[in-house]
């Protein structure tokens, strides 16, 4: 219940702010033009030679594939197939996986998503011994745990311990980017494959085979971002401003007193005033007067 007089008492003050502010017009217009200055910039470049605005990149598109790693003659449909059969694949995906991100592969996959070579930055899997709890379904690397990282187009590829699958996350300002970006990376990597199988003349029954479960479909991480970033940068701004503005007020009104207390009481005011001293020496003897009787 005391609670309720203290958040009384702080709306109180709120509404007096307010008031106060908005009995200065200026000052009103000072603090919602900062406001909305401020907003703008938080979402646009704000260039000044020649004057413009250009769009900021807030928005995060994501997109993910499965890419199956398998036999020429496919061991997910053969009965025969055994465990170990399974195991190699599995190896073969993880080894597959660390190929997809290096530098050759990245050139492929640049010049099949159209974009600059050094804007792509690819990360591979730890490997295939981790626990298989890192990669059961809602706990391995998602395409959505990539908002945090900065780089403009990137790729996370993880792979299933169990099985031979490999999982490609991909990250790009757009959503249309991002599925381009998944695709890419597995038709790249089928392009670098299919170059190195082609030099060394290997035998179309003896390559690998790599299944794409469907083509990515992108999406935008944060789709509410632009509007949630402007609204919170005017409301900090304005609050910022107003505080501001209040300390140039109290700072003017004490300005103000000072200039009124220089003039009623001298230019040097605050220095001590001194007392005239009293002269020194022996005080004068004091003459009885003896009344007649």
């Amino acid at each position: 219940m005391r609670a309720v007089p203290a958040l009384v008492g702080q709306v109180m003050q709120l509404g007096a702010l307010l008031h106060q502010l908005w009995r200065h017009k200026v000052g009103s217009a000072l603090c919602l033009a900062f406001a909305v200055l401020s907003s703008v910039w938080s979402l646009y470049h704000i260039g000044l030679f020649p004057p413009g605005l250009t769009p900021r990149h807030l928005e995060i598109g994501a997109a993910s594939t499965s890419v199956l790693v398998d036999a020429p003659h496919s061991k997910i449909v053969d009965l025969n197939a055994n465990t170990q059969d399974f195991a190699a694949l599995t190896t073969r995906a993880d080894l597959l996986s660390n190929v997809m991100a290096s530098s050759p592969v990245r050139g492929y996959i640049a010049a099949r998503a159209h974009v600059p070579v050094q804007d792509i930055v690819a990360v591979a899997s730890l490997g295939s011994n981790l626990p298989r709890s890192a990669f059961e379904p809602g706990s391995e690397r998602r395409s959505t745990d990539l908002i945090a990282e900065t780089d403009k187009y990137r790729l996370a590829i993880s792979v299933n311990p169990a099985q031979p699958i490999m999982y490609v996350d991909a990250q790009a300002p757009d959503a249309a980017g991002a599925a381009n970006l998944a695709n890419a990376a597995v038709d790249g990597l089928r392009d670098y494959l299919t170059l190195m199988a082609n030099q060394d003349q290997v035998r179309h029954s003896a390559r690998t085979r790599l299944i794409q479960f469907g083509r990515a479909q992108g999406g935008i991480v944060n789709p509410s971002i632009n509007k949630e970033l402007a609204l919170l940068t005017f409301f900090i701004s304005f609050a910022v401003a107003c505080a501001t503005f209040r300390v140039f007020l109290r700072v003017r009104h004490g300005w103000s007193l000072d200039s009124q207390r220089a003039r009623r009481d001298g230019r040097n005011w605050w220095l001590p005033k001194l007392e005239p001293a009293a002269a020194s020496g022996p005080a004068p003897a004091s003459t009885a007067t003896h009344e007649p009787d």
